[in-house]
């Protein structure tokens, strides 16, 4: 009996060490496939950490290849001395790109204020034009009113070159027939024309009869030559002839004469016989002519019979 109680105890303990055994052992087994696991995982993650390593210096090669200078600013931005110089070729490159963009900005404005000043000065030619047109039209209007106030003084104060339009065409005949015709005449055989003033030509100016009006002055040669002629015709015919010497005229009596009718505005030549009356100039004899053509003219209106 006590040695089958010592058996079963024994049996008892073998199987108790038997189970702490087992136990132990599969501790240890649990123990070994949790490093297993462990190192297995950690191969992986060294493996995946290569491949990626690899992975990324094969892109950085490939990038380095493809775009040298994407990778050169990739490598440079990881320390931090290279991040500054990125920033300072940028700098640099954004300092390059600018003077670009404000000399086109310069030129632009260039040519604007180029086109306001070709503008300005265009406008400035025009007006400069303007200008010297207008002082030109002043400077002959001037000449103009000058000329013609000399021309129509001259005719009424001219010299013995002063001549109407018969003695101006150059007709040496006619000059030559008067000149001997004139030369003829003796000094009783002649009688002087009626003188009368300004006031008594604007009297018979606006008469209702016709009068004959000679103007004349002295210092006219072809007056010189016409006035023998005219004094033989009334010597033998008893012709009324009035005479005004326009040689002796004041500023007044020149400006009434001048304002009394149209012809004179123009200016006019001695010698001139003029019909007048009724407020006109009816017929006139401008300049020389001969001894034939006075007569002529006094009969055609009626002053000869």
């Amino acid at each position: 009996m006590a040695e089958e109680k010592k058996n079963k105890q024994t049996k008892k303990n073998n199987s108790k060490g038997t189970a702490k055994t087992a136990s132990a052992s599969k501790t240890k087994q649990v123990k070994s496939t949790t490093k297993s696991t462990t190192t297995k995982k950690k191969t992986t993650q060294t493996a995946s950490s290569n491949k990626a390593k690899q992975t990324t210096s094969k892109k950085t090669v490939a990038a380095s290849k493809s775009t040298p200078k994407k990778a050169a600013t990739k490598t440079t931005t990881k320390t931090t001395p290279k991040k500054s110089t990125t920033k300072t070729t940028t700098k640099a490159t954004a300092a390059k790109s600018s003077p670009k963009t404000t000399s086109v900005k310069s030129t632009d404005k260039k040519i604007v204020n180029a086109e306001n000043n070709n503008k300005v000065i265009q406008i400035n030619q025009k007006k400069l034009i303007i200008g010297i047109i207008i002082i030109v039209l002043v400077i002959a209007f001037c000449l103009v009113c000058f000329f013609g106030s000399n021309t129509v003084s001259k005719k009424y104060t001219s010299s013995s070159n002063t001549t109407s339009e018969t003695s101006e065409s150059g007709d040496d005949s006619i000059l030559e027939q008067a000149t001997k015709e004139s030369g003829e005449v003796s000094d009783d055989e002649r009688i002087e024309p009626n003188d009368i003033s300004v006031d008594e030509y604007l009297n018979l100016y606006k008469s209702s009869e016709d009068s004959l009006v000679l103007l004349s002055k002295d210092s006219c040669g072809y007056c010189q030559l016409a006035l023998p002629i005219i004094e033989n015709i009334i010597y033998e015919n008893h012709v009324v002839i009035n005479r005004v010497d326009v040689g002796d005229l004041s500023s007044d009596d020149t400006s009434k004469l001048i304002g009394s009718d149209e012809y004179f505005s123009e200016g006019y030549g001695t010698p001139l016989l003029m019909v007048v009356g009724n407020n006109s100039i009816k017929d006139k004899v401008e300049g020389l002519t001969t001894k034939e053509s006075y007569i002529e003219f006094f009969k055609q209106y009626g002053f000869m019979g």
